[in-house]
């Protein structure tokens, strides 16, 4: 039984960004881009000069969508993903056919896609490409090719940024709607208005710039909330998302981090709008200044505040220092503060409050005993499990070589900042814990060492807030533990 002969066609993405694009059965003489109908030809003609395939134009051809034609990834190539995955997935597969290298596939991955191919035994053509890996210079042939499409990708990218910039500076919107916008007009009177669709019932009714509106308010509040809580949060209060189809779908991560506050300027309120650019540019500077979040679990985690504008710390780490921080631009408290340093404060200010009676004791080291648990991983250990994860995806292919350097890069460097790791610890007995047992402050801060999730839910059975105000620090106690101990 003979095997099949596959054929891939595809538009190219500047054709498709054109204000005025041709049909995909005619070819763009502007652009210089072969049309699909042109392509299917010369494929189904090299079908027919190799009656050794069998070829069925039903099933055999992968031809590319309107709108899902970019060659430098395929993230949004359906049909190319497609066709990967029938030949990995059966044996009956012995040739593909493009039009030319660059139909295929722009991305950094194209001579890794060609070597799998001819591993396989599967012949790749193209109409005037020369496809050869078996030796050096057919495989630099390929590079070379390849890096001069991606060059060529590149500067069509540039010049169709440089005219929709154009473009939408002279007053004319070019580009889908945004979210609850809708453009109407033609060429350079196109213009974004809002939608007038609503969603929802028993007496709750919003739009989809509703969704926007409450999404924008949300992320430039004075809480701090991330893409995935955010969506969460408007899917439970009974938000929407408009999908292409016109469908009220729910609302992702994904859709909220496509968001962009300049599209609605005239639509939404300015001083909303100002919040969410302030916001904006005040994670990208927390980014930039050498800190990045950290594995460690923090003893005021979910409990420490800024007195001034109210955001929640979180953990950074910078070497092998750990801080509390806050990414707040306009407060004046911005600046880290050394974890163990504050950690060692609020212990002290617990040991000077708190005096524990033996019959307390009994009861912390059987609380103590019951919640211990097994150390968490290591960020040495975690960091090193990324490093294998990262190597396997390179190596199946579904990362480029350039990428996996610059992360294996990072990745050894943040391993190589890392302090030493102490050994692990065996669990304690009862008669062990009472006997370390003398503050509460003292307590904590040994089961800190062991089991830090234990530490951290203790920390916050104690105290429902901790602010920050400059050089002091406002306490604020559950009321079990008032009464428990006494506390004023």
């Amino acid at each position: 039984m003979s095997k099949h002969l596959k054929i891939y066609a595809r538009l190219s993405n500047t054709r498709a960004n054109n204000a005025a694009p041709a049909d995909d059965d005619e070819d763009d003489s502007k652009s210089g881009d072969v049309s699909v109908k042109r392509q299917l030809e010369a494929g189904h003609a090299f079908a027919r000069s190799h009656p050794e395939y069998t070829h069925v134009c039903r099933t055999d051809d992968y031809v590319e969508p309107k709108g899902k034609r970019s060659g430098q990834s395929d993230a949004h190539r359906p049909r190319f993903r497609d066709l990967l995955s029938d030949v990995e997935r059966d044996n009956e597969t012995g040739c593909i056919w493009c039009y030319d290298l660059s139909r295929f596939s722009r991305g950094d991955d194209l001579l890794l896609l060609l070597t799998k191919f001819n591993q396989r035994h599967i012949r790749f053509e193209t109409r005037g490409d020369i496809v050869d890996l078996d030796s050096f210079d057919g495989q630099l042939s390929v590079r070379f090719k390849q890096l001069i499409n991606k060059v060529r990708a590149l500067d069509d990218s540039r010049k169709q940024r440089t005219r929709i910039q154009a473009e939408r500076l002279a007053g004319a919107w070019v580009g889908a709607a945004p979210q609850g916008l809708i453009s109407a007009g033609r060429g350079k009177d196109r213009h974004l208005t809002v939608r007038n669709e609503t969603y929802g019932s028993n007496g709750q009714t919003h739009s989809y710039l509703d969704t926007v509106r409450a999404w924008f308010e949300l992320y430039a509040g004075p809480r701090q909330i991330g893409l995935g809580n955010g969506a969460q949060w408007l899917n439970a209060h009974g938000y929407r998302w408009r999908s292409n189809g016109g469908e009220a779908g729910s609302v992702t991560a994904a859709k909220l981090y496509n968001l962009h506050p300049a599209n609605y300027r005239g639509v939404l309120e300015d001083a909303l709008l100002d919040r969410v650019d302030r916001r904006v540019q005040e994670r990208k500077r927390f980014q930039q200044n050498g800190r990045v979040p950290t594995n460690a679990v923090m003893l005021l985690h979910r409990i420490l505040y800024c007195a001034h504008c109210g955001f929640r710390y979180n953990s950074s780490r910078r070497g092998v220092n750990a801080y509390y921080q806050h990414y707040r631009g306009d407060c004046d408290q911005e600046r880290g503060i050394r974890m163990a340093e504050l950690d060692a404060r609020v212990l002290a200010h617990l040991e000077s409050v708190v005096t524990l009676t033996d019959e307390q004791k009994q009861e912390i080291a059987e609380v103590a005993l019951a919640g211990q648990e097994q150390p968490r991983e290591s960020e040495r250990k975690a960091t090193q499990a990324s490093l294998g994860r990262l190597e396997d995806a390179w190596i199946d292919g579904n990362m480029s070589e350039e990428r996996y350097i610059a992360r294996r890069a990072q990745l050894l460097e943040q391993i190589a900042s890392l302090p030493p790791e102490s050994p692990p610890h065996r669990p304690l007995t009862k008669e062990e814990i009472l006997a370390t047992i003398t503050t509460l402050a003292d307590t904590i801060r040994r089961i800190h060492e062991i089991a830090p999730d234990l530490a951290n839910r203790t920390m916050r059975d104690i105290f429902t807030r901790i602010e920050i105000d400059g050089d002091n620090l406002r306490f604020s106690y559950q009321q079990d533990f008032k009464s428990w101990f006494k506390v004023a």
